[in-house]
């Protein structure tokens, strides 16, 4: 079959099979105004392990009807910075270990046997501006942010001639309706039986942090930005009936933003009449002001929650926006807990390197994180993340892509290193890197049997077990671990599960 457009796009992370629903939404609404659409998800996998299959496969879909061949910045990260791919001038000196050669051989044969065909890149992250400003010559357009009305508004000028300009941004219009949206996945996107599939409720977040780049972006989580409870019934029931889908990763910012949106969730998930399985991202203020929420989201199926705490120290949580402060944030996690039960898993997020924060400070609160002083079941830790100067002096110094930080360095007691780097008085970049990783470390090593799975990523790896192995319970899958022999064959299980849902993905797919 051909298509009119193909988008590549790719998974959250390697160990991790779970799909970034960006490409999803466009072909979707793309879908709805009547156009052919097919995805290629587990891009980096797929070109790593069977690239000539893949641009074989590719050049059949591709036909006088095909307008766009997309690439989502979520590949790439594989590639690392600087980007050494040329798609329209490639270089015979390039060395493999560069680029992936089949994605080369790809662009290039499109270039030269199918001249007619566009070749996009979307996304709005940073990576998406450093890969901009490679390959911006060759590129025929970048459609920026949020893709839906941009990729519609590409598409119609490209049918009636008329020339697109370089950027095309993505300034909200009528045509697309989020409130009402869609259902996501269709059968032609080669969904597995049983895949754990993320789902958004709203678009935006309405607070404020300064490490972040959404209060830059302008665009808050409105109504019109909340999808309604009809919306989201239907997809539910849509994705189990048609893929078994139970077990969700919500993809909000904020789910927790309002009670209604958590209520709005809630009978949704009561009208589907199935036990529904979810991991959504939370803000502890939230449930500290609004308890009730707790019981809510326990009613409504929440197996995992990742808090975005940052810090205990009072002063650097409320220069950045988030200034519960230690005792209500620790008591309110227990509440959580307790509320939720042993079989749901908290992971806390925290950053070194943040305004006021000294290592004396520092000391005094991952102590308790170590120690296990705290509700929390994993840990994320690492140094604050600042975009170089040279980033935004490059010409997208816009709102879509950096953080109050990013931009005002110098106010926050913060300043750019030769390297590209940053240091205030109490930090370089180098010594809240190296305090991160020991605090991970110290934190695993109070866990005998605490392994890479149990970490960062730990209760999203064990919903995609829920794929290869649907009868598991979720007693089964968080049973306390007490042995080595116990802690191999639980990762063992989680890396026969993803490969197992690769292999599944690619048999569909080729």
């Amino acid at each position: 079959m051909k298509y009119n457009a193909i988008l590549f796009t790719d998974i959250s992370d390697y160990f991790l099979p779970m799909r970034v629903h960006g490409a999803y939404n466009i072909a979707a609404h793309l879908r709805e105004h009547g156009y052919t659409v097919k995805i290629i998800d587990h891009q980096a996998w797929l070109w790593e392990n069977h690239g000539k299959e893949l641009v074989n496969l590719v050049e059949s879909m591709i036909g006088a009807e095909t307008i766009f061949i997309g690439f989502s910045s979520t590949f790439s990260r594989y590639f690392g910075e600087p980007f050494y791919m040329k798609p329209r001038n490639i270089k015979p000196g390039l060395k493999k270990k560069d680029c992936f050669p089949y994605m080369l051989e790809l662009i290039s044969r499109v270039y030269l046997m199918h001249p007619h065909v566009k070749l996009l890149l979307g996304g709005q992250g940073l990576q998406t501006v450093t890969f901009y400003e490679q390959f911006k010559d060759e590129l025929d357009c970048w459609i920026r942010g949020l893709g839906e009305d941009s990729i519609l508004t590409f598409v119609r000028n490209v049918e009636q001639g008329i020339e697109n300009p370089p950027i095309i941004s993505d300034a909200a219009s009528p045509i697309f309706d989020f409130h009402n949206q869609r259902n996501v996945f269709d059968i032609e996107d080669n969904i597995l039986q049983h895949e754990v599939l993320p789902l958004a409720i709203s678009r935006g977040c309405s607070f404020r942090c300064k490490f972040c780049t959404y209060p830059l972006i302008g665009r808050n989580s409105s109504e019109e930005y909340i999808r309604s409870e009809e919306s989201i019934y239907s997809e539910l029931m849509y994705n189990y009936e048609n893929f078994s889908t139970s077990t969700y990763m919500i993809t909000d910012d904020t789910f927790n933003e309002t009670t209604d949106k958590v209520e709005r969730v809630l009978r949704a998930v009561e009208r589907t009449g199935v036990d529904m399985n979810f991991w959504a991202y939370t803000r502890i203020e939230l449930l500290h002001r609004f308890p009730e929420q707790i019981e809510l989201l326990g009613q409504m199926g929440m197996k995992a929650s990742f808090f975005g705490l940052e810090s205990l120290y009072e002063p650097s949580a409320k220069a950045i926006g988030k200034g519960l402060g230690r005792d209500k944030t620790l008591d309110t996690l227990q509440h959580v807990k307790d509320s939720w039960g042993d079989t749901s898993s908290l992971h806390g997020s925290f950053i070194i390197g943040l305004p006021y924060e000294t290592r004396e400070t520092a000391d005094e609160w991952t102590k308790m994180l170590i120690e296990g002083e705290t509700a929390l079941d994993t840990i994320s830790c690492n140094f604050l993340g600042m975009t170089s100067d040279y980033i935004i002096k490059s010409g997208h110094t816009t709102k879509t892509f950096f953080s109050e930080f990013d931009l005002n360095k110098e106010k926050y007691g913060y300043k750019e290193t030769p390297d590209g780097k940053w240091e205030n008085k109490h930090w370089t970049w180098e010594e809240a890197d190296l305090y991160a990783k020991d605090v991970l470390k110290s934190f695993a090593e109070r866990r005998p049997y605490f392994t890479w799975i149990k970490s960062a990523q730990s209760s999203m790896a064990c919903m995609n077990l829920k794929v290869t192995n649907p009868e598991l319970t979720w007693e089964d899958i968080h049973k306390p671990i007490n042995n080595d022999d116990e802690a191999n064959e639980f990762e063992s299980m989680i890396n026969n599960s993803r490969d197992i849902i690769l292999d599944m993905y690619k048999e569909k797919v080729l």
